[in-house]
């Protein structure tokens, strides 16, 4: 600021000397006592200059534009508040579709299904996981659903219903198993960021399922 005030500063001399000349040279000027007509010339009228058209936007034709894909709309998991003891019938009545459940039954049998429906299928220390048994015959959707519902009963339904949201849809676009007793390391990547702080010292404080 100082270097530029003291540039004002003397570009403002400099224009005080020059106008300080200039008077100085105009006194010392010796005007001709009499000096010779000038005539002067005849004004010629300027010639009028049309304006120039400024040509209107065009817009752009619409089929010209390029699509951009819309992104897919985030899906909504109605993930019910089941306990660890919920059995097939629990499964088959909240989670199901009436398709997947006579798939269920055909692969397994009569018999086995409906001791399915007596038995638990979200504990963990089960022989056979209700994963293995329904797996095959589940939609991806309903693949998720059942996950988030196992994952709500071993936390105690400590999950937040948009947290589970959130995992839902980060396990939807996955294609791996999710069920499987070993999942893919892209699971739990998948659910992690999703999670509070609160939640996530919930989960830490739950520690790993007993044998």
């Amino acid at each position: 600021m100082k270097n530029l005030r003291t540039t004002i500063l003397v570009l403002l001399a400099l224009v005080a000397l020059f106008a300080v000349a200039c008077g100085d040279s105009e006194e010392e000027t010796v005007v001709d006592p009499t000096p010779e007509p000038t005539i002067a010339p005849t004004p010629v009228p300027p010639t009028p200059v049309p304006p120039t058209p400024v040509p209107e936007p065009t817009a752009a034709p619409t089929d010209a534009m390029p699509d951009t894909p819309a992104a897919p709309a985030a899906m909504t998991f109605d993930v019910p508040n089941l306990e660890q003891g919920a059995t097939g019938q629990d499964i088959v009545d909240n989670l199901l579709t009436e398709e997947e459940a006579t798939c269920v039954r055909n692969n397994i049998g009569d018999q086995a299904y409906q001791a399915l429906l007596q038995s638990p299928v979200l504990d963990p220390s089960a022989d056979v996981t209700g994963g293995q048994v329904l797996g095959p015959c589940l939609s991806k959707e309903s693949t998720v659903l059942f996950f988030l519902a196992g994952f709500n009963a071993a936390t105690g339904g400590t999950i937040s219903p948009e947290t589970l949201n959130c995992i839902g849809n980060g396990l939807l676009p996955l294609e791996v198993d999710i069920l499987s007793a070993e999942p893919d390391p892209s699971v739990m990547f998948a659910f992690v960021p999703c999670l509070s702080p609160e939640e996530m010292a919930a989960l830490t404080a739950l520690g790993p399922p007993t044998q």
